[in-house]
């Protein structure tokens, strides 16, 4: 999962900063989970992890990457995802996903950029002429 930093209101109801994705942007490093079904044994990265309300997340270990603009910027304004059925599925393999997942990364993250630079033109109103029905 690809999840973009929030930058316009449509957005607030997806992403928290007090979010694991959310505290993975704004601090600009990668936050894991080992089981989110029982945060409270993992540590501080767990702690930040939000559940929707009533439902079952369909994973235990998440582990969250920053997307930052270039390889040498400190800014990050997205994260990349990944999830697992099982728990503590990413401990002896985080630096390895990383590391293979780097260019990837690197090639989505101008791609990321423009769409966010250029949000406000994907998502305008079309005005209908009178003539036509709506």
């Amino acid at each position: 999962n690809v999840i973009q930093e929030g930058a316009q209101a449509k957005d607030a109801d997806v992403l928290s900063y007090q979010s694991l994705v959310g505290t993975t942007i704004s601090e600009r490093k990668r936050k894991y989970c080992p089981d989110v079904t029982h945060p409270a044994e993992f540590g501080a990265d767990c702690t930040t992890f939000q559940p929707i309300i009533g439902a079952d997340p369909g994973y235990k270990s998440l582990v969250c990457f920053p997307v930052k603009g270039a390889a040498s910027s400190t800014e990050a304004y997205a994260g990349l995802c990944f999830d697992s059925m099982v728990d503590r599925a990413f401990d002896n393999q985080l630096d390895e996903l990383e590391l293979v997942t780097k260019k990837q990364v690197e090639e989505l993250a101008p791609l990321l950029r423009q769409y966010r630079d250029e949000d406000r033109f994907f998502f305008k109103e079309i005005e209908t002429p009178a003539s036509l029905p709506k």
